[in-house]
């Protein structure tokens, strides 16, 4: 009895230990793009979806000092020293630039830490004071492989009064779809929507941002939810 006993312990102690099925996406044809959208691409290749008309795949940055500059230069025709003041304004404008770009990728690295893999912003500039629009896809890692409870509860918590999820299908399969409209502390609104899915032991949420008319994001998300792709890839 004592054996038959040990047996069963053993038998219940390998099923507690086993490890749930893995849930996956599944790959999809890239969606045909047209009418002003672009393709967008993670920096390690693991993610890509579309880029709405007016937005950029990226990061804010300062602006080319040549364009804050405008026309200062004049016209070096009229000027015996224009072309002395164009090439110090050239060479302005190519620095100032090529410190936006180090400035860029410093700021892609520290958004690659927490997991966000690739960012697209609107090309408007935001209210002072607010959040520039934008969507994201975040990524996280999970010891074992993650079940939809634990993958929607993960994302509940980034909404001030949670919202039900809905269970919707996408080209990359099954995911839960999140929207709600939140009041901050300084009394302004931020609307966000999210998609999450899963892939083993991995979470991708693709979350969209705005402080300014929900209409936003509303008119583009599932356009944009519906183009992506998550590539099989060694993550960052």
């Amino acid at each position: 009895m004592k054996n038959v006993a040990w047996v069963l312990i053993g038998v219940i102690g390998l099923a507690g230990c086993r490890k749930a099925p893995a849930l996956h996406v599944t790959a999809a044809s890239p969606v045909a793009l047209s009418g002003g959208w672009t393709p967008g691409q993670s920096r390690d290749g693991s993610v890509t979806l579309a880029v709405a008309p007016g937005w950029r795949v990226g990061v804010d940055k300062a602006d080319n000092l040549l364009s804050a500059l405008g026309s200062a230069g004049g016209d070096s025709s009229s000027d015996p020293n224009g072309s002395a003041l164009s090439a110090d304004l050239q060479r302005m404008a190519a620095d100032s630039d090529r410190r936006s770009q180090e400035m860029e990728q410093k700021e892609l690295a520290s958004l690659e830490k927490r997991g966000i893999v690739i960012q697209v912003i609107n090309g408007s500039r935001p209210t002072i004071g607010e959040d520039r629009t934008k969507y994201y896809v975040v990524r996280h890692h999970l010891s074992g492989n993650v079940g939809w409870a634990e993958a929607t509860d993960a994302e509940r918590r980034h909404y001030a009064y949670p919202p039900k999820p809905e269970e919707v299908k996408l080209p990359i399969g099954k995911a839960y779809r999140f929207f709600a409209d939140d009041k901050l502390r300084d009394g302004s609104d931020r609307h966000q929507i999210s998609y999450v899915v899963i892939d083993g032991e991995y979470t991708y949420t693709l979350r969209f941002l705005t402080q300014e008319d929900a209409q936003t994001i509303s008119s583009i998300a599932d356009p944009v939810a519906q183009s992506w792709r998550i590539h099989p890839t060694k993550p960052l």
